[in-house]
């Protein structure tokens, strides 16, 4: 009788976590480090500084992994309207839609991560369990929610059915964390169903999410989706910073020239008008935005500002506050992080005040903590930093009002300015 011929021994299954960054509108670390290639335009995406996504998964894990799991790896795709070496798109820019888009870009994440998968269960054909988190800023923010009703619940083609495809058997699958700066979806013309369109509450299903929000955004068309859907499991704080100090994404040194901070039309022009341009005025330069002599000479139906000079080292701030929660949530961002984005000495104050506050507000953090009708109500600090560090969004004169101000019901006449906020 012959002996049992045994066959090659049997691959053990394997416990992974994939970690998904999604970047923001105009925002290309490839871009950003290259240069376009041959024959393109150099775009926005050109112009523009690192994102604190693009920050936080350039470092990578520093060769560890989350806990429980065999392998650990990221992905990260690059912002809505850009393209790799490639000219922006004006679609993706301004619909958020297209080629370039935040259903295109989630599905390139998603794919990416489909192929890691089939390289790592070659052998042994099984993942036991798989970890999902999700990063993302602005409409990458969009795109990580989006992201996860993907994977998750999309009919016939969750993740777990893309992977199983292959021919490979997938048991566990979850989402552990979710890290949000900012979400903005802005998708098409009218944004008022953004959350429905694409599923931005399917963040439910994470065990923690994360938002940290612009509190001195206030453009009428970058409405924050907030994270209520999460419930308890989610905890949202705004920061000091319109969207780009928040999320990163300026360049080391930036120029506002000839920038239309306050515009009253003809009809509106009297003296409740020019009431109002120097009560502007006054609150420019009282919050620390601007000096007087930065501002168009008062007597005018519009206030004009030209400052330069602005850093873009205040974003490290919420980098490093991001970077601290995905430790906390089994994310190890490398410690390498912090010594790369140093926070410099002239915020120091504001580092350890921001910190204190992230520490300490638990679920009830509003915009008003960080911006006030009431300058005197400011601390200095803050003050002082945003005539050096913080950038002045909203203004108008651009195509199609795109970053016209969202004023109170008052309106510009007797108003302030507001952020707009939706359920999400």
């Amino acid at each position: 009788m012959l002996p049992c011929q045994k066959g090659p021994p049997e691959q053990k299954p394997l416990r992974v976590r994939v970690s998904l960054f999604f970047d923001g509108t105009g925002n290309n670390r490839v871009n950003v480090g290259d240069g376009p290639g041959p024959g393109v335009r150099e775009d926005a995406s050109y112009a523009n500084g690192l994102s604190n996504i693009a920050r936080l998964e350039s470092e990578g894990l520093g060769g560890q992994k989350g806990p429980g799991v065999d392998v650990h790896f990221t992905v990260y795709t690059e912002g809505i309207g850009t393209i790799d070496r490639g000219a922006d798109s004006t679609r993706g820019f301004g619909l958020g839609t297209g080629e370039t888009g935040v259903v295109a870009k989630v599905e390139r994440g998603i794919a990416s991560a489909v192929a890691e998968l089939q390289v790592l269960a070659k052998e042994c054909r099984k993942i036991e369990l798989l970890h999902i988190d999700t990063f993302g800023f602005s409409r990458g923010a969009a795109a990580a929610r989006y992201c996860l009703w993907k994977c998750m619940q999309e009919v016939k083609l969750t993740l777990k059915e893309r992977v199983e495809a292959f021919l490979i058997t997938v048991g566990e699958v979850s989402v552990k964390f979710v890290g949000l700066y900012d979400t903005v979806a802005s998708l098409g013309l009218n944004h008022d169903h953004n959350t429905a369109e694409l599923h931005l509450d399917a963040i439910s299903q994470a065990e923690k999410v994360v938002q940290l929000a612009a509190a001195e955004e206030h453009r009428n068309k970058f409405r924050l989706t907030n994270i209520n859907s999460a419930g308890g499991k989610g905890k949202q704080l705004f920061l000091p910073g319109v969207h780009s100090d928040v999320g990163g994404g300026y360049a080391t040194s930036e120029t506002e020239k000839d920038w239309e901070l306050f515009d009253l039309s003809v009809l509106q022009f009297g003296a409740s008008a020019r009431a109002a341009v120097e009560r502007e005025r006054d609150w420019l330069i009282s919050a620390g935005w601007y000096r007087r002599e930065e501002l168009s000479p008062a007597g005018g139906r519009q206030i004009k500002a030209n400052r330069s000079g602005i850093k873009n080292t205040y974003s490290h701030i919420p980098l490093r506050i991001m970077a601290r929660f995905a430790r906390e949530n089994g994310v190890p961002i490398s410690g390498q992080l912090e010594a790369r984005y140093e926070v410099p000495e002239e915020l120091s104050q504001a580092a350890a005040a921001i910190q204190a506050y992230v520490d300490s507000v638990g679920n009830a953090s509003t915009p008003g903590d960080w911006f006030k009708s009431n300058p005197a109500l400011d601390p200095q600090w803050h003050r002082d930093m945003r005539h050096g560090y913080l950038h002045f969004s909203s203004r108008y004169g651009e195509t199609f009002g795109a970053h016209n101000p969202h004023w109170s019901e008052a309106g510009p006449l007797k108003g302030y300015r507001e952020r707009v906020i939706q359920d999400g």
